[in-house]
């Protein structure tokens, strides 16, 4: 006996891709053992792919600028960084500077500093 949430027909469509071109389809399939076999197969419609132009098409993958600047700014937050867990490690667990002062040096390396070294921009000469 047949499982009612299956229909022995499904129609469809779909849409395949040959030669540089997009071919759009209509189907009807019917099961048969337990597997959808298609009987018919209509094609509906041709659209041509245009070719990509070499020299407008964007360098994959594109690059990425990295300047002197950047470079400053990511070696000056890798400096206080470092002072920011000398900060830390400095004294008993209740000393004020690993308290308060330590996580606002590492707070600003992490939340400054190093997203001002990726998003800076070094100045063009004109």
């Amino acid at each position: 006996m047949e499982s009612p949430e299956f229909s022995d027909l499904c129609v469809g469509r779909s849409i395949g891709v040959c030669d540089g071109h997009i071919l759009y389809y209509n189907y009807v399939a019917t099961r048969a053992q337990g597997v959808f076999v298609t009987v018919a197969n209509e094609l509906r419609g041709v659209k041509k792919v245009p070719p990509k132009d070499k020299k407008s098409a964007a360098p994959w993958p594109p690059p990425i600028p990295i300047g002197k600047r950047n470079i400053q700014l990511y070696l000056l937050g890798l400096v206080v960084l470092v002072v920011g867990y000398i900060v830390l490690s400095i004294g008993p667990w209740d000393n004020p500077l690993s308290r308060s002062v330590a996580p606002l040096i590492l707070l600003l390396a992490y939340l400054v500093i190093f997203p001002l070294a990726v998003m800076a921009k070094d100045k063009k000469a004109e």
